[in-house]
């Protein structure tokens, strides 16, 4: 009997819908929107893929490294 092991991989992108759950938004969709925007037309661009019209996927790390640095600048 072989016995195998499973090494758990972390998903680094998501479906912007599923992107928006994550992030416990999904009951705010204008919020979500106007955050996206920020995000992929700033220097988190890269962090935003959109490879068909209806199909778009968000890199989670980098979408909450932009959600920490927005959050530091708040209250400045």
């Amino acid at each position: 009997m072989e016995v195998l092991t499973t090494t758990p991989i972390k998903q680094r992108w998501m479906e912007k819908s599923h992107a928006q759950k994550n992030f416990g938004l999904e009951d705010r969709q204008s919020t979500f929107q106007k955050l996206l925007k920020e995000f992929k037309e700033g220097e988190y661009s890269d962090g935003y893929l959109s490879p068909t019209y209806k199909v778009v996927l968000i890199d989670i790390d980098m979408f909450e490294e932009f959600l920490r640095k927005r959050e530091e600048r708040k209250f400045r």
